[in-house]
């Protein structure tokens, strides 16, 4: 990645399977999940989601720079005004190792009464959230991106 390269975060509310998706492009730093759970949670239709897919798992997806300090203060922000209700469930669909460590260290930190959970595939995620494939329609996304 480049000086100019950003992380677009995008996300679209299924309501009839009361479900946000979420995709992630380019670079993740922590500032860009931070600015992302502020706004989404403004979203007055987040009220009626009961699950989560966040893709993270393109080729041109890369985390880095996310501290752990920086893990431990998003994992207390996501705990205390939580975007989903009670027995929600959050699959995470990434691409490597590292961050796959990165979603557990979130999780265990989050220690929330929302399951947070990694995964390699599409599918494993889908099954474990009990949906079928589905797309983020690209007309009707909202675009959050950092710059450099």
């Amino acid at each position: 990645m480049d000086g100019n390269a950003f992380m677009s975060l995008s996300f679209y509310i299924d309501l009839s399977r009361k479900l946000l998706l979420v995709s992630g492009e380019g670079e993740v730093k922590a500032q860009d999940i931070e600015g992302y759970h502020a706004f989404i949670k403004a979203e007055s239709d987040m009220q009626y989601c009961k699950a989560a897919f966040v893709d993270l798992s393109g080729s041109d997806v890369v985390l880095k720079n996310i501290p752990v300090r920086s893990i431990k203060i998003m994992a207390r922000a996501f705990k205390h005004e939580p975007l989903l209700p009670l027995g929600a469930k959050v699959a995470i669909v990434v691409n490597n190792i590292f961050a796959h460590g990165l979603v557990r260290l979130f999780a265990s930190l989050r220690e929330g009464n929302v399951r947070v959970l990694s995964f390699k595939t599409r599918e494993d995620a889908f099954a474990w959230l009990e949906i079928e494939d589905v797309k983020i329609p690209t007309h009707a996304y909202i675009k959050i991106s950092a710059g450099p």
